[in-house]
């Protein structure tokens, strides 16, 4: 009973290594909002009823990736 329980922690840590070493390094930074679309005229306030942008950066992943944010 044992040594199938340690075997199938191994097995289980084996494939958690393995996904760890397949998975990019997703890092997102320089968050910020602004009250334009491009990003020009940055701001930490804003009217409860007005509209802001929020931009970041994402690296680790490959150009052309679509993903999605959600409020």
């Amino acid at each position: 009973m044992k040594t199938k329980n340690l075997f199938v922690l191994f097995a289980l840590l084996v494939i958690l290594f393995s996904m760890a070493a397949c998975t990019p390094a997703l890092k997102v930074s320089n968050f910020y909002m602004a009250t334009d679309d491009q990003g020009a005229y940055k701001t930490a306030a804003f009217a409860p009823t007005g509209a802001f942008n929020l931009f970041f950066d994402v690296n680790g992943i490959t150009a052309g990736t679509i993903f999605e944010t959600r409020w």
